[in-house]
Formats: C-alpha cells, structure tokens, sequence
C-alpha cells in the first residue's frame, strides 16, 4: 500500500446542502474540529489501483483494536465530499473508530460515463465484481496494516452508494458485520440476495424518495422505476428473514421519523428500518434541506457493539423473486 499526503483535518462553516450534478444534498453533520488525520492510500485490487480515504483519531493508537466504518459516497461524487457531508470523522475522534472512504470507478452507462459502484443493477458494468474485490481487498489491507478488528467492520453509504452497502451484505457477509443503507437499498433486478451469514442492518429512507414512482400503496419507495420493488419497509423485511428474526417488529415515532426494530435475530444480529416522512434524497441531518434525524449519530449508535456473528449463525432467505431491474440512476443520483 502506498500513502498519499496526510493532512490534518480542520474545522469550518458549512452551508446547509451542496449542489452536485443538479441534485441537493444535506450534510449530516455541523463542521466540528477533528484531532485526527485523514491519509491518501491506494492499493492494487482485480487489476485496477483503487484509492481510498482513511481517518485515523489522533487519540486512537496502533496498538489498539478499533472498528472500522467504510463510507460509500453517491454517484458522481467522492470520497472527500462524503466525508465532510456526513461528519463521521468526529464520531471516530469520540469512540475511537476508523473510518474509511472508498472511491468508486468511472464506469460507461447509457447516460454517458459516471462515478458509480457495482451495486449490482442494471447494466454490465453495475452488475462487475471489481468494487467487491476492491472493498474486501481494502479491509484485509487495513486488517493487517491498521490493527482493524475484523469482527467490527461497519458498511454505510448513500443512494448508489447505499446500493452497494446492501449488495456488500449479500456478497461479503463473512467480512462485514453491519450494514446501513441511506436513501438508496436493493438494486439486483431478479438476482435473489443469498448471504452467506446473518447481517445486522439499519435502512434509512425518506417518503420523497418515490418520486420517480413505486409500486402502488407502498410508502419509502426505492427511487426508480414506476413497479420497482422492494420499498424500503420491505427491503428490512427482507433482511430479518434473511437474519431469522423472530416474531413481529416493534415500531415507535419521534416527530417525522418512524423506527421499526426486529431483535433477537440469528448470530446476536437485529433489523431497523427509520422512515423520514417528507425526507428527500440527502444525508438526512437535523438542518435543512434534509431534516427529520441526523442519520451519522443514528448509524453509530446502531453500529456500536455489533460483531461479526460467529460462521455456525444460520441466515434464511427471503423471497425477491419479484425484483424487477430499474434504469440507471443519472449522475448525482
């Protein structure tokens, strides 16, 4: 591995949301003054350099075991963008975490070349294999070299990036301990998520993701095509079959936010499902444009003290045989 420039990461005044390729983004999280630093690295994974981005706490030391969040940025955007939008640099400063920001590629679709990741729809490149060995090749390198605990590796991400969150579930559920999409969820046309193990996950959707259009009657809806399913309730749903959670969920609310837990699932693992009425297609934060909850702090709270569960955990299979493949997101999306 090869290290880039380090720099220190300083605190400043941020707007309430960024322009990007026509769509609005919220920012997870108020600027705040960070005592770490973040470091350029690159590694060699299916052929390619790949290149990503590391925060390490100043307080956090080499010797010390620490999880690890992986941070998967939107279309047409980048690592450096998704780590000031969402904040989590100041969670690990509090708990001592790591925090990794993955790059994704330049792919060709039919809307023209985009940044995006191989989450699994709707054309050759999205549906690749090179992003899933360039993240398992990243967190055996940060294993090996930064004293990640590789029971306690985390995957979040938004929109195309919450995509490849859910697809890393299904596909590298042997590495990865906790999942939690944003805005953004299963995207394998008819392609059934069979993993391996049991994945503790935390969805997190606004209702005015749906504006593309969904199915009829179901609320916090994919954004895609009119007739994409799964919505955002079923894709939890999905998860605490495939997770064998007993029993029904249990939901309560707190202003335009509705949370839903499965617990007592396979492998010590749980479901969560947060339903933002109202929110669009943003890091949800507690500002404008983006309102509702501050989606950083939730997922580091759901994250803390989740493990890998142990290889015997059974993990079901849910039925998506009713998936339907959607157009490609455009750029920004």
């Amino acid at each position: 591995m090869s290290q880039g420039s380090v720099r220190s990461v300083a605190s400043g005044v941020l707007v309430a949301g960024v322009l990007v390729a026509g769509v609005v983004f919220g920012l997870g999280a108020q600027a705040s003054a960070v005592s770490g630093t973040t470091s350029t690295r690159t590694i060699q994974a299916a052929g390619l350099t790949r290149s990503f981005r590391l925060y390490r706490p100043a307080a956090l030391a080499k010797t010390t075991k620490a999880p690890l969040v992986i941070a998967l940025h939107e279309a047409g955007s980048s690592g450096a963008a998704f780590e000031t939008r969402t904040g989590f640099d100041s969670i690990a400063d509090n708990r001592n975490w790591l925090v990794v920001y993955p790059e994704s590629q330049s792919l060709q679709t039919t809307s023209g070349p985009s940044k995006e990741w191989q989450y699994g729809c709707c054309e050759t490149t999205e549906e690749g294999t090179q992003d899933l060995t360039f993240i398992r090749t990243m967190i055996s390198t940060l294993v090996a070299q930064e004293n990640v605990d590789p029971q306690r590796v985390w995957v979040t991400g938004f929109s195309v990036g919450a995509s490849m969150a859910d697809r890393l579930g299904c596909e590298a559920s042997d590495v990865i301990a906790a999942i939690a999409p944003v805005n953004g969820g299963e995207a394998r046309g008819g392609n059934r998520c069979t993993p391996a193990h049991p994945v503790t996950t935390y969805v997190i959707h606004g209702s005015q993701n749906d504006f593309e259009g969904c199915r009829s009657g179901q609320l916090l809806c994919y954004k895609g095509a009119a007739g994409y399913h799964p919505s955002s309730y079923e894709l939890a749903q999905f998860w605490s079959q495939r997770d064998l959670c007993p029993g029904g969920p249990t939901s309560n609310s707190s202003g335009a936010v509705t949370t839903t837990d499965w617990t007592g699932c396979s492998g010590a693992t749980a479901v969560r499902h947060s339903g933002i009425q109202g929110g669009g297609h943003c890091w949800p934060s507690l500002s404008a444009p983006c309102g509702g909850m501050n989606a950083t702090t939730a997922i580091a709270s759901f994250f803390a003290g989740k493990y890998l569960p142990p290889a015997a955990a059974k993990s079901g299979t849910a039925n998506d045989a009713d998936v339907v493949p959607v157009p490609i997101a455009p750029v920004g999306s």
